[in-house]
C-alpha cells in the first residue's frame, strides 16, 4: 500500500482539512496562524507564521470565511478534496484533575532537585500526569458498489411498467409486432 503524507503527517481526512485551511489562509494573507509540522511535504510552499497584526487584519477573517464555506455542504467539496480514511484509529480523550495529597507531597520533597524545599513547593509547582485511553474505537470505511447493471435494468423495467404499463413481455411483443409488420410490408412491396 502506498502511504500518502501531507504537511500534518499521514494523509487522513482531518490532516487534509488542516492543510486545506492553511493553504487558503496562506493564499489570501501570505501567512498562517501556526506553521504545520511537516512543511517539506508540500514542496515549493513556504509557511510563515502570521504576526499578530497580520492575523487580526487578514488571517482571522480568511479562517472564518474558510470555515463558513467548509460547513456549507454545497461548497465544501469545491474547496477541499478530503476523503474519509479507509481505516482510522480514534482515541477518545477526557480530562480530570485533583490536587496532590499532602502525604504524597511530603514523600516527594526528598526526591526532587534543589529548589523544592517544602511540601508547599511540591503542592504549588508539581503535578502528576496519567494518560489513559478511555476507549480505542476503530472505524473502517469500505466502499462497495451496490448499484450494478442488474439493479439498473430492474429500475428501468419498473419505471417502464409504472409509466407505460409495459413489462418484459410487452417489449418482446412490440419487437415481434414491428418485425411482423416489416415482413408483411416487404412482401407487399415484392408482390407489386
Amino acid at each position: 500500500d502506498t502511504v500518502l503524507y501531507n504537511t500534518y503527517g499521514r494523509h487522513e481526512e482531518n490532516s487534509c482539512l488542516a492543510q486545506c485551511r492553511d493553504d487558503e489562509v496562506l493564499r489570501r494573507c501570505g501567512c498562517v496562524k501556526i506553521p504545520p509540522p511537516l512543511p517539506e511535504n508540500n514542496p515549493g510552499v513556504e509557511y510563515r507564521a502570521c504576526t499578530l497584526e497580520e492575523w487580526s487584519t487578514c488571517g482571522l477573517q480568511a479562517y472564518l470565511d474558510w470555515y463558513k464555506a467548509y460547513v456549507d455542504v454545497r461548497r465544501a467539496d469545491m474547496m477541499c478534496h478530503c476523503y474519509p480514511a479507509c481505516k482510522e484509529n480514534f482515541y477518545k480523550a477526557s480530562i480530570s484533575s485533583s490536587a496532590l495529597s499532602k502525604i504524597y507531597a511530603a514523600r516527594r520533597v526528598s526526591q526532587l532537585p534543589e529548589g523544592y524545599g517544602t511540601t508547599a513547593d511540591v503542592l504549588d509547582n508539581l503535578m502528576v500526569l496519567d494518560i489513559l485511553f478511555t476507549s480505542t474505537q476503530q472505524t473502517e470505511i469500505t466502499e462497495i458498489a451496490t448499484y450494478g447493471w442488474m439493479n439498473f435494468l430492474g429500475d428501468v423495467g419498473g419505471v417502464m411498467g409504472l409509466f407505460l404499463g409495459a413489462s418484459a413481455f410487452t417489449v418482446i411483443e412490440i419487437i415481434v409486432f414491428a418485425f411482423t409488420f416489416c415482413w408483411k410490408a416487404a412482401k407487399l412491396i415484392v408482390k407489386k
